[in-house]
């Protein structure tokens, strides 16, 4: 009789949490989709493998990845030109990644070897050497910190001027680890991020690590694919985020890419103070 007992009140319980959990929201939510239009596209130069991608005095500086084969760029915002203005090849050796600006250099993270080059903005040519562990996905500049992404859920936070590793965050999608971070961009307070085989850009609360709203470009995806004879590889995957402050959007494109978007939120989500 006592466990008919202790089962009656286990499944009353059961119930109660149930009814309190419904009645206060305890299911999760996924963060707002952001609407945005489509404001303007242009050629993509080279069809580059993007990795890390910028603006810098209405100019792109784009690196592209891949062994023997990776590359930086340079090219006007407002030229629609297949061809780049700058181009400067990489060492074979190097699997080129994220890319920040600052001041009148830039840091280039690799891969898996480990390394970040600090490069002369106007010649592209090495000026600084710096190492450090664990595999380098991508890379974007605050005004104070270098924020890195591995592949993983976390976010580094490394000095500008010797990349020397000061922190780091989790980023959580409703309370979980959100994996497979890559290109990164800081735009209107909030860090913004593809995900490796992921159509969505995310919206990261830096103070949290909390995705706070949620970009959608799989339009943006199927426009693209209608480029392309064939249909995207596998590995075409958007992928490259610029914030053009003149026009108040985000330029995205993907690796492989013919063209590059810029996509306007009709609304920008309001980040914490």
């Amino acid at each position: 009789m006592r466990n008919v007992i202790a089962m009656s009140s286990i499944v009353m319980v059961m119930l109660l949490t149930s009814t309190t959990l419904a009645a206060t929201g305890g299911s999760k939510s996924m963060p707002p989709n952001i609407e945005y239009q489509l404001i303007s596209t242009r050629s993509h130069p080279n069809l580059a493998f993007t990795q890390g991608l910028i603006i810098d005095q209405r100019s792109f500086i784009e690196s592209s990845g891949l062994y023997k084969q990776s590359f930086i760029q340079r090219y006007p915002i407002n030229e629609d030109s297949s061809s780049p203005s700058t181009t400067k090849l990489l060492s074979k050796s190097d699997f080129a990644e994220g890319l920040a600006s600052i001041g009148t250099q830039l840091w280039l993270i690799t891969w898996q070897q480990g390394l970040a080059r600090k490069l002369s903005k106007n010649t592209l040519k090495q000026e600084q050497l710096a190492r450090y562990s664990g595999e380098g996905w991508g890379l974007s500049f605050d005004g104070r910190q270098l924020i890195m992404s591995d592949g993983s859920a976390r976010l580094q936070f490394r000095a500008p001027d010797d990349f020397k590793l000061k922190g780091s965050l989790e980023v959580t999608l409703n309370n979980e680890p959100l994996n497979g971070l890559n290109e990164l961009e800081v735009a209107h307070g909030l860090i913004w991020a593809n995900v490796w085989f992921d159509s969505r850009i995310y919206a990261i609360e830096p103070s949290t690590g909390s995705v706070v709203a949620i970009i959608d470009l799989s339009s943006i995806i199927e426009r693209e694919k209608k480029l392309h004879s064939f249909g995207l590889r596998k590995d075409s995957v958007a992928n490259g985020i610029a914030y053009d402050p003149e026009a108040d959007g985000l330029w995205i494109t993907g690796k492989r890419w013919r063209k590059m978007y810029l996509i306007q939120p009709r609304e920008w989500p309001i980040p914490k103070i």
